[in-house]
């Protein structure tokens, strides 16, 4: 089984070295929100790039469990996620792109990739 951080590096890997997969959607993606803590404000930013952008909760916080859909996919590549704690503590996710795996689950310590279909129920993992 893969620990945080080698599944970190695999999808890094697979990303940046094999562009794997090649397809992508700016379609619909999720964000669910594992973490144990209220998830009170998130930002996109192309990988690297430390432009956050809006708050793209606008305001509302995401409960531990939930979901939050977004009608559009950002532009195709991996993005860098900063999540804001309704504590005040906060945690960057590095390199998932939300049009290749567009369910992204939370957790303190990683992001776990999904393919997800809206009008299906449940999401497929990458891993």
């Amino acid at each position: 089984m893969f620990s945080g951080l080698k599944k970190s590096a695999a999808v890094v890997f697979l990303v940046a070295v094999l562009g794997f997969p090649a397809a992508a959607s700016a379609g619909p993606w999720m964000v669910e929100n594992q973490t144990g803590r209220p998830l009170c404000q998130l930002y996109l930013s192309p990988a690297g790039a430390n432009r956050w952008g809006e708050d793209l909760l606008a305001g509302r916080c995401l409960a531990p469990g939930r979901r939050q859909a977004f009608d559009r996919a950002p532009d195709p590549g991996p993005h860098d996620l900063l999540v804001i704690f309704e504590d005040g503590g906060s945690r960057t996710y590095f390199g998932p792109d939300p049009a290749v795996w567009p369910h992204l689950v939370l957790h303190e310590t990683e992001a776990e990739l999904f393919e997800w279909d809206p009008a299906a129920t449940g999401s497929r993992p990458l891993f």
